[in-house]
């Protein structure tokens, strides 16, 4: 009887071996399309596999990303949106997806939401910078810049990575410039692009602070960098205004 259940106890591993390996294969392949920009195989292979399969959490997490990531490539944003509304649902303190959820909301202007999302992140991913980064962001946006500050400040004592610490910089430089802090939001700008040089967004507040000083060819030539930086659609209206473009 012994030597029984020891033979079945090894043909139980070694199916779950066989079973693991073949959904790390799957993995692997849409890994593989999505690198090969095979959007739409990624999407209808996942769809399918999942539809019949039940991976373990890993794996199934991992597809789901893809999916919602071909989505997006595709510019199918309400699919990719929903697939991340999918991924919450089974997994609630997923980062990525939370972080994404938070981004679509907060680009949708839908702030309230977007708080949500965020404020999930920062409970469930306390060391993380991008929650409280985001939420400095936004509040600037509503105009509500000493909050947006305080997010900034929280924001730097975890931050770790030149770009999130660049860009912590920039928005309470952005929030000191609306608040007439002018030569404040000079030293921080400094300090921001020290971290993070090429963000077109700090190029647009250097425009603005030169804008406040009455200094037009100088916040003409800094928005036309900020443009080059693919900071677009944050200089058209003030070129328009204030450069004759």
């Amino acid at each position: 009887m012994g030597a029984f259940i020891k033979i079945l106890i090894g043909i139980l591993i070694l199916f779950t071996c066989t079973l693991a390996d073949a959904q790390d294969d799957i993995l692997l392949s849409m890994q593989s399309n999505f690198k090969a920009k095979n959007y739409r195989k990624v999407i209808d292979a996942t769809k399918s596999y999942l539809k019949k399969h039940q991976p373990h959490d890993t794996v199934q997490l991992q597809l789901m990303h893809l999916k919602s990531r071909s989505y997006r490539m595709l510019q199918q944003y309400d699919s990719s949106f929903y697939t991340y509304i999918e991924i919450i649902k089974k997994y609630p303190t997923d980062r990525v997806t939370l972080v994404h959820l938070g981004y679509l909301f907060g680009e949708a202007g839908n702030y309230h939401s977007a708080f949500h999302f965020l404020q999930k992140l920062r409970k469930y991913h306390p060391t993380d910078p991008v929650g409280t980064l985001n939420f400095s962001f936004y509040h600037n946006e509503l105009g509500n810049h000493e909050t947006a500050i305080a997010y900034a400040d929280s924001t730097l004592q975890i931050a770790r990575d030149s770009l999130t610490i660049g860009s912590a910089w920039n928005n309470r430089c952005y929030a000191n410039i609306q608040l007439g802090n002018l030569t404040v939001a000079n030293e921080e700008l400094e300090v921001s692009l020290s971290y993070f040089p090429n963000n077109s967004y700090a190029y647009r507040n250097l425009a603005l602070i030169n804008i406040g000083k009455r200094k037009d060819e100088e916040a003409c030539a800094a928005l036309e960098i900020a443009s080059q930086l693919g900071g677009i659609h944050i200089t058209q209206q003030l070129k328009r205004d204030f450069c004759g473009k």
